[in-house]
């Protein structure tokens, strides 16, 4: 039936209840579709020939340069979209003289041989051949698979980033958890030990990093560190020998918030000491008459030292157990519920310490602050040990004046040996960020991190 036919005004007049100035829109909007004019149609008149061994000359405009010409054949009726080409094809890639039909959305080769498949697919078997014959990709590509519903998700390929990686040595010391560390492909796992003309990427997770370090690897570019904290490298030396430092920031501030949460309970509620009496049997008297008597964390004041990202985690926390919260931190500020440290100290029932390790804060608890503490005061310490004098908090709790909950020590792993005995502390190894989702992402950023560096791309998270 021709449009002509279609428009005919009788039978429109002739639609129930429409009125003549409706019949005369509807024929003017009938009138200029072309049933033949379907969106297959259409996309066929926008298709180019995409000839040559790489993407650099495909684009949407291609239909009037003198090479374009019709494709050979296409996969089921459908072709592959020019942005999809400049957005997949890998510039240094040689490839066969393929037919790719620049269409709709389809992710499909149109090859000489009639056979179809995935672009994704034909460029890793091409990329394998060119292997072979000694030829390197120059840039990687990524690929997309389908969703269900026909849209394009996109997934890097692990052959592309591997790619990527073949011009950056990347030396860590240990293997990172998470899915994300498959990205880098095989990379080297070992020590610090050795000059190393070739490491240009260096992956630590609370390794020192010092001068010392930075000689042995003069080609170095990148320290990546597995940590928000990264006391443990040297920046300013890394600096001045134009080594960028990364870390991992963001992604641990409420696994961290909730040890200190917990350490508090378990501190405050006593609960180490209470299933220790139970574990060894020693637990023979009614509850009414239990001498596990603990302190309430709900209305108690609580000292925040360091309002960073976690100790603001920490604060939002303390408020569902309607604690009073006020706080220090290194810049002067007309809140309300700002505090000196040393005021701070005198005032609070429970201290908890979020400030990062720094020359300014090493000590910063100091024998004379931690007299400042009320009796039956509590600290916590998920930060770094250094941030208190250690042997002046091992006094304190050998006396039993004051209590603590502490994830960090001064000189790890070592741990003063008088604290195993003491009843009044709750240890733990270091653990702040120890949860397989938030570990993984810590991993996440330190692979995007070294695949930033390999792509000549801005660092994501620089120091």
């Amino acid at each position: 039936m021709c449009a002509k036919t279609r428009c005919a005004a009788r039978p429109v007049d002739r639609c129930k209840g429409l009125g003549r100035g409706d019949a005369q829109r509807i024929r003017r909007a009938v009138a200029g579709f072309d049933e033949r004019d379907t969106p297959g149609r259409r996309r066929r008149k926008e298709r180019a020939q995409v000839v040559g061994h790489d993407a650099r000359h495909v684009g949407i405009d291609d239909e009037g340069h003198p090479w374009a010409e019709p494709p050979k054949r296409r996969l089921h009726g459908r072709a592959l979209s020019t942005s999809r080409v400049v957005e997949h094809c890998s510039l240094g890639l040689a490839c066969d003289r393929s037919a790719f039909g620049v269409g709709s959305d389809n992710m499909h080769v149109a090859d000489d041989a009639g056979r179809g498949e995935h672009v994704a697919e034909h460029r890793e078997r091409e990329l394998a051949a060119d292997a072979a014959r000694g030829v390197q990709p120059r840039l990687a590509f990524d690929s997309c698979k389908r969703n269900d519903d026909s849209r394009h998700k996109k997934e890097t390929s692990p052959v592309g980033k591997a790619a990527v990686l073949r011009a950056v040595k990347v030396l860590a010391t240990r293997r990172l958890p998470g899915d994300a560390w498959a990205e880098l492909g095989p990379i080297e796992i070992g020590p610090l030990d050795g000059k190393r003309d070739d490491v240009e990427a260096l992956i630590v997770s609370g390794d020192t990093v010092d001068d010392a370090v930075l000689d042995r690897l003069p080609s170095l570019r990148l320290v990546a560190n597995y940590g928000v904290g990264y006391d443990n490298v040297d920046a300013e030396a890394c600096r001045a020998r134009g080594v960028a430092v990364t870390n991992t920031p963001g992604v641990l501030d409420a696994a961290t918030a909730d040890l200190a949460i917990a350490l508090m309970l378990a501190v405050r509620r006593r609960v180490v000491e209470g299933n220790e009496l139970v574990r060894q049997g020693r637990w023979g008297s009614s509850w009414s008459e239990n001498p596990f008597l603990g302190r309430d964390l709900s209305g108690a004041r609580l000292g925040i030292v360091g309002l960073g990202r976690i100790g603001g985690a920490v604060a939002k926390r303390a408020a569902a157990f309607d604690m009073h919260v006020v706080f220090h931190r290194r810049t002067q500020s007309a809140d309300a519920g700002y505090r000196e440290l040393d005021d701070l100290l005198r005032e609070v029932d429970i201290v908890t310490v979020h400030t990062p390790l720094t020359p300014a804060t090493m000590g910063l608890l100091s024998a004379e602050r931690l007299a400042l503490l009320r009796d039956g005061a509590t600290l916590v310490n998920t930060a770094r040990g250094a941030i208190v004098d250690e042997d002046a908090l091992v006094a304190e709790l050998v006396s039993g004046r004051i209590s603590a909950g502490l994830d960090v020590f001064a000189h790890e792993p070592h741990v003063p040996e008088v604290l195993a005995s003491l009843p009044n502390v709750v240890l733990t190894p270091h653990i702040g960020s120890a949860t397989v989702e938030t570990r993984a992402a810590m991993t996440r950023i330190v692979v995007d991190n070294v695949l930033a560096l390999a792509r000549g791309e801005p660092l994501l998270t620089a120091v």
